[in-house]
């Protein structure tokens, strides 16, 4: 890493951020972030990372049943997965309650 300073903007000024508070910030992050996936299965990182990498060529909401198609899941247990990325406020949002916008 480097010594540089983080530089934060307030307004029309930017101010730095010695890097001591900077890592301490990112450290800290880093550890509620892994506590906060670890409800996470292997699945679950699948069908996450499906949404991220295919929302832009599918153009259009995606469906479980999209999700199984391309991941070889069964429907049900991609709504599953589906149902606890959204309770646990992670990673995705589905308007209409089926489709991953």
């Amino acid at each position: 890493m480097s010594d540089d300073p983080l530089l934060l903007g307030i307004w029309r000024y930017l101010l730095p951020v010695p890097p001591f508070v900077w890592r301490g910030q990112v450290s800290m992050n880093r550890q509620r972030m892994r506590a906060a996936l670890s409800f996470m299965s292997p699945d679950h990182h699948r069908v996450r990372n499906f949404a991220v990498r295919e929302l832009p060529r599918f153009g259009r909401p995606l469906e479980p049943e999209d999700f199984a198609a391309g991941l070889d899941l069964p429907v049900e247990r991609v709504e599953h997965i589906l149902d606890d990325l959204e309770t646990h406020l992670t990673f995705l949002y589905r308007t209409n309650g089926r489709a991953v916008d």
